[in-house]
């Protein structure tokens, strides 16, 4: 195995549980583009969590070097909290898995785009799980320095050269982009006028939506030239029916509630001038990634993932533990509603420092730490984007 490492390029096993995402079809290309090759296992909810049955038949054929986890949760924290023996067996299983493949000299790596159970928070990685898992797991990727940290503290690493960061790639381009803003206001049926709020992607209640319908409603009452714009499948009973019953009465909150395919995305942030992220739990945001590829401004609680890549210059970020931080946000874009353009532009160039080439460089430096036998695949750059506070 050690000779097939040294004559051929790395060989990844990626496991998902994404059927489809950009962030998923942006890396493989890019990762492919450097010699990188990369198999998808994609892990499916009823699945029990023998990830390595999914991967056995790779591993019969001698063929991967690395497996590359872009979900964990599945594998380690049962569906119920409250059952302790579900617990202990799953990562009981984890354990044996992780050793066969180790024993093979196969390498573990985990990418956080989740740290919390963002539906149940009560269920999250306990601390013996987390100090197995810094065992277990060879390296883990963040994508910013605060989850980083995190990471560390609560998975009590003696080594903390076992996290890396690497930034999340931006989506410029990869979405149709070609219709103006009229255009996709006069489709909507918004005024040309009016300043519009969006909030878009899957709906869930600790993504905030119900606090901003009720914010957005607060501030109607004194602007009436605002527009909310809600796109997105609600993921969570009764949600649906619960957030058009609270903007039965607000003409001014138009709701789209469905998956959004991707040529219409560029309709939606096209129309918009300012997107909220208003998340109560959260560890990583591609919508954030998404508006700053559209050239949006942003309003996002000032903590984690937002407070590393956003500043007040692309922003309105606001203190998540006051209680009318996210009304004073939006206050102060309708405030400032001509610098909205400008605010967008700024985010638009800094998108353009998260771009998927940087990703797959430094992703691939990361493998090559853990194979030093290996020829090194390309010329990395000496700079990365500066986080900004």
């Amino acid at each position: 195995m050690l000779k097939s490492r040294i004559e051929n390029s790395l060989q990844v096993v990626f496991v998902w549980d994404w059927e489809d995402n950009p962030y998923k079809t942006l890396l493989k290309k890019h990762l492919n583009n450097l010699g990188i090759e990369i198999e998808d296992c994609v892990w499916k909810s009823s699945e029990s969590p023998l990830f390595l049955k999914k991967v056995l038949p790779n591993l019969k054929k001698n063929k991967f070097d690395i497996l590359h986890f872009q979900t964990l949760h599945p594998f380690v924290i049962p569906k119920n909290a409250n059952n302790k023996i579900s617990s202990i067996l799953k990562i009981a299983l984890f354990i044996y898995q992780s050793l066969i493949l180790k024993i093979q000299g196969i390498k573990l790596i985990w990418t956080v785009h989740e740290w919390s159970n963002k539906v149940d928070t009560k269920n999250n990685f306990s601390r013996l799980q987390g100090i197995i898992l810094g065992y277990c797991l060879d390296g883990i990727i963040t994508h910013c320095d605060r989850t980083k940290k995190e990471v560390e503290a609560k998975f009590f690493l003696t080594h903390k050269s076992k996290v890396h960061v690497v930034p999340h790639g931006n989506y410029i381009n990869y979405y149709q982009n070609e219709i103006e803003r009229l255009d996709c206001r006069q489709e909507l049926g918004i005024s040309a006028e009016n300043i519009v709020f969006l909030i878009f992607g899957y709906i869930y209640r600790y993504k905030g939506i119900l606090e901003t319908i009720d914010c957005f409603q607060q501030l109607n009452q004194n602007h009436d030239n605002i527009t909310l714009l809600i796109a997105g499948k609600p993921c969570e009973e009764n949600l649906e029916e619960l957030i058009n019953h609270r903007i039965r009465k607000s003409p001014n909150i138009l709701f789209f509630p469905a998956e959004i395919a991707d040529e219409r995305v560029q309709i939606y942030f096209n129309a918009s001038d300012c997107v909220i992220m208003p998340y109560k739990v959260f560890t990583t945001s591609g919508v954030a990634l998404l508006a700053m590829s559209f050239g949006k401004a942003c309003i996002a609680p000032c903590v984690g993932f937002f407070a590393d890549i956003l500043d007040n210059s692309v922003s309105f970020l606001y203190d998540s533990n006051d209680e009318e931080g996210l009304l004073k946000s939006m206050q102060a874009a309708v405030a400032n509603h001509k610098q909205l353009s400008a605010m967008g532009e700024n985010n638009l160039q800094l998108a353009n420092q998260y771009n998927w080439d940087l990703v797959a460089h430094k992703t691939l430096k990361i493998y090559e730490n853990y194979f030093t036998h290996l020829p090194m695949q390309s010329v990395l750059p000496n700079s990365s984007p500066q986080s900004k506070n």
